[in-house]
């Protein structure tokens, strides 16, 4: 088996692949497998978590309330540091104006 030598002066034995696995696989030494109790897991882990999220009632369909509506204010700030919300409402926007200073906009539903 061929030796390789390093800078350091230690020598290691270069891998040899046995046709069973790849030569990437043998350069890294092994691979681990994946027993079929750890696949099974992680199958249902995975669909229990998808259609959680996924799960809506019927009687959820059609009930998007199309006369919502929304009051929309801004405040002005001179500096990053000095943001403060504003109590009760939403922040959905941010910018600078022509000025360079900071505008935040708001918005609470109202209906």
């Amino acid at each position: 088996m061929p030796q390789h030598s390093s800078p350091a002066g230690f020598t290691r034995k270069a891998p040899v692949c046995t046709g069973k696995i790849s030569h990437r696989a043998a350069a890294l030494g092994y691979m681990k497998s994946i027993d079929i109790k750890s696949a099974i897991i992680g199958v249902l882990l995975t669909s229990t978590i998808f259609l959680g999220v996924a799960a809506t009632s019927k009687d959820d369909a059609g009930k998007w309330d199309d006369k919502q509506s929304w009051v929309v204010g801004s405040r002005t700030y001179p500096q990053a540091a000095n943001v403060d919300p504003m109590i009760g409402r939403e922040p959905f926007a941010i910018g600078k104006n022509s000025q360079g200073e900071i505008e935040v906009y708001y918005r609470k539903r109202n209906k």
